[in-house]
């Protein structure tokens, strides 16, 4: 196994597969088809795994109800539910547009998680809601009335991880 920064790696050889799991978002989008392709052996694969927080029909409605929460904290255009599992789109338009690959196939596989209140200050991801970029005042704040409305109870949180993989062209 190798570690390294992708952005500024030089491969000494060409491997069978390069894998990323919930990363490769992460990566400079202008190279890093072709920083992948480079590293390949002809015929190698690329393989990303995305996962994204979803509201299917059957979800936790906590999900839309704590938008409330958010909005009474620090109200902005984009307190909103996640969005339902078919809205989700995968990498395959990318990895076709980028030339490097054979025809893109993908695959989902809907994931879930209980969360309890004592295990999680906040079940809601502190990434994509910016938590961390609140004043701690409205945090707190926050994490306040997430702890109330989940009380005593468990939230189960829905995940979409999404395989998309192709061969590398030539």
């Amino acid at each position: 196994m190798l570690t390294g920064d992708f952005e500024t790696w030089e491969a000494d050889r060409e491997f069978d597969a390069v894998t990323a799991f919930t990363a490769y978002h992460w990566l400079d989008a202008e190279t890093r088809f072709e920083r992948s392709a480079r590293v390949l052996r002809p015929g190698g694969a690329l393989a990303v795994v995305e996962t994204r927080h979803v509201l299917p029909p059957d979800g936790d409605p906590f999900f839309a109800a704590v938008q409330e929460d958010y909005d009474a904290v620090h109200p902005r255009p984009d307190n909103r539910p996640p969005p339902p599992p078919q809205e989700i789109e995968d990498l395959t338009a990318a990895f076709d547009a980028s030339r490097c690959f054979e025809p893109a196939r993908a695959g989902p596989l809907p994931l879930g998680r209980r969360l309890t209140r004592p295990r999680s200050t906040s079940p809601c991801s502190k990434r994509t809601r910016g938590h961390r970029a609140l004043a701690e005042a409205e945090r707190n704040r926050l994490y306040e009335l997430i702890r109330a409305r989940i009380g005593d109870g468990t939230v189960r949180k829905t995940y979409l991880a999404t395989l998309t993989s192709a061969s590398k062209m030539g």
